[in-house]
């Protein structure tokens, strides 16, 4: 049970950090229409679509795994995906307000997704799937 509770509350300090965050710099952000790398530009409703969808198959894998470093991993996910979510369905766009030379501008929900998933291949290779 402690586990559990732990991660939720990881979860919900990787929204709130993405949602301060996205607060402090709203001014000086891009506001990015697409998804990944720009994929889906100006697709809102399919990208919610997905977000959701994919909301639903890692809440069903998180139930289904019993390794703590796929649940970890699956719950960063989730939590980087549920904050852009967020976004879109607050303003049709997400927030992106980090830049780092020539990488395409993102946030701390992005960041998370990205660990999350290098976390989650770790993972599987480690157990050998």
């Amino acid at each position: 049970m402690e586990k559990k509770i732990i991660l939720f509350l990881a979860a919900v300090s990787i929204i709130l950090l993405d949602r301060v965050t996205k607060l402090l710099f709203f001014e000086d952000s891009v506001r990015n229409t697409g998804a990944l790398f720009g994929l889906f530009k100006d697709s809102i409703s399919i990208i919610i679509l997905l977000s959701v969808v994919a909301l639903g198959l890692l809440v069903y894998f998180y139930f289904y795994h019993s390794d703590l470093g796929v649940k970890i991993a699956i719950v960063v996910i989730g939590s980087g995906v549920l904050g852009n979510l967020i976004d879109r369905l607050t303003y049709g766009y997400t927030v992106d307000f980090i830049t780092l030379g020539v990488w395409p501008a993102f946030n701390v929900a992005d960041a998370s997704i990205v660990l999350g998933v290098i976390f989650l291949i770790y993972n599987v290779v480690k157990r050998g799937w």
